[in-house]
């Protein structure tokens, strides 16, 4: 008999419903490369990054990318110990903007707090709200990850084919974020949210040549609270950024982009991660 453990609730699911996340991708070995080609001192106001600082930084610019923490420097240019940490756990602090909040993670706790951007002075607005899931080792990333993005923060975009935002904090800490073009910005298009209930167990596809994940549609209220769910069925594509867990029955959150390219014929559907809102253990 099955033994499942509810990670979360439909108090949780709610606050996800208003709340605009997607998983970053860029993989850690890349951000350890990157890690060790950016410095504190290549983010000097002189030189070429003293006009990267000229240039006017609005939500709409910081709304464009997932951004992944590179580097963190406190004032004697020394790693921010806490946050060092997640490269030995093999986890990753994140920013994610829209164009009122910001949303702060280690991959725990789901934190968000509004903010706005003057002359390239950022400032988060109230209190960070946080669902509330223990976090065990992450915990104190977590806390210092909260507690450095609140306040006052400086900011320099260097906006390229690899953007990077450097943010320097209240008390003179340095976090460097590397900057990935999120699906809305890179498709033009908000996209469609949908639910999907993924079973931990693939099956084979009808052709027999690969392998299907068993999904079903799930719908929820104003309240977030679950009103219908759809039959099981088998799919055959790929949910970008979704690692599929066969220990674990999940419901996640999706969006879908419908395109049309010019070089192909007919239209195509893209289903993104935006987060992983439930999971059950299956043991």
């Amino acid at each position: 008999m099955s033994n499942k453990l509810l990670t979360s609730s439909a108090a949780m699911l709610a606050s996800t419903l208003i709340l605009v996340g997607c998983q970053n991708t860029t993989s850690l070995e890349h951000l350890k490369k990157a890690k060790t080609t950016v410095s504190v001192e290549e983010t000097s106001m002189t030189g070429s990054d003293k006009s990267a600082t000229e240039a006017k930084i609005t939500p709409e610019m910081l709304s464009r990318y997932h951004w992944t923490l590179v580097s963190a420097a406190d004032n004697n240019n020394q790693p921010v110990a806490e946050l060092e940490r997640l490269n030995t756990a093999e986890q990753e602090a994140t920013l994610a903007f829209t164009l009122n909040t910001l949303s702060p993670s280690v991959g725990c706790n789901q934190m968000s707090v509004g903010y706005e951007v003057t002359n390239n002075v950022l400032q988060t607005k109230g209190q960070m709200t946080s669902t509330l899931m223990g976090c065990g080792d992450m915990q104190p990333a977590e806390s210092k990850l909260a507690s450095l993005v609140a306040g006052t923060s400086q900011l320099v975009l260097n906006d390229g084919a690899a953007p990077t935002l450097t943010q320097i904090t209240d008390d003179k800490v340095t976090l460097i974020w590397q900057g990935e073009m999120t699906a809305q910005a890179k498709y033009g298009q908000e996209g469609k949210t949908l639910f999907w209930a993924v079973d931990h167990e693939p099956q084979p596809c009808p052709d027999g040549t690969i392998t299907c994940l068993k999904v079903k549609t799930i719908s929820y209220d104003e309240q977030g609270i679950k009103s219908d769910e759809g039959d099981w069925r088998l799919f055959s594509g790929r949910i970008q950024g979704f690692t599929h867990d066969d220990s674990q029955d999940q419901v996640v959150r999706l969006k879908r982009y419908v395109i049309d390219p010019s070089d192909v014929k007919g239209k195509q559907i893209i289903y993104v991660l935006d987060t992983v809102i439930e999971s059950q253990s299956v043991e």
